[in-house]
């Protein structure tokens, strides 16, 4: 599950999040201001992409992780996972936490994001995902196990769901109903 809590700024534009795979980019989800969305992905290693930043998961089936999405100005979104555990401030066990699940409301991807991210606005993200690209590279490995990576070193952190398909339908049951705009429906109102 991707969190998108806080950010006030980046509120006029969904957030793209892409799947990397070999040169190949997918637009796996849309997110919004205060929004969450849901992402199922096959157990194993993923590369996934928003803004100018990467993180590396490794998902096991059936398992939930989350990620928050943090504005970074002048840089989008940063993929930040959401520890179950530690001392970080991104953790399950923040009060933060409770109230980011509670305030967000529910997006999903809608036909017309393909078409936006794909074409529409491909030169931009083409140019942040070299960036992206760029930045994750020059990391350190301290900083890879901090900002982006998930599985493996962590253990439940983005919902990204590894998993049967029906995970998705509980999930998605109360999401987002209304109108679409950029590529993504919003809980219940059209956003202009």
């Amino acid at each position: 599950m991707f969190v998108e809590p806080i950010n006030k700024i980046q509120g006029l534009f969904p957030i793209p999040i892409f799947e990397i795979t070999d040169e190949k980019r997918t637009l796996i989800a849309v997110s919004w201001w205060k929004g969450k969305t849901v992402a199922l992905l096959p157990p194993g290693k993923h590369l996934l992409f928003s803004g100018m930043h990467v993180m590396e998961v490794n998902v096991e089936a059936g398992k939930r992780y989350y990620v928050l999405l943090r504005f970074i100005y002048a840089q989008g979104m940063q993929l930040r996972p959401i520890r179950t555990s530690g001392d970080s401030p991104y953790r399950t066990t923040s009060p933060d936490f409770q109230k980011w699940m509670k305030e967000t409301r529910w997006v999903e991807k809608t036909p017309e994001a393909d078409e936006n991210f794909n074409v529409t606005w491909k030169e931009n993200i083409d140019n942040g995902q070299q960036a992206a690209m760029n930045n994750w590279q020059a990391k350190t490995a301290a900083e890879v196990a901090e900002h982006g990576a998930l599985g493996g070193l962590l253990h439940r952190e983005v919902v990204v769901r590894a998993a049967p398909g029906r995970a998705l339908g509980r999930m998605a049951a109360g999401a987002a109903r209304g109108a679409r705009e950029g590529g993504a429906r919003v809980g219940g109102r059209r956003r202009r």
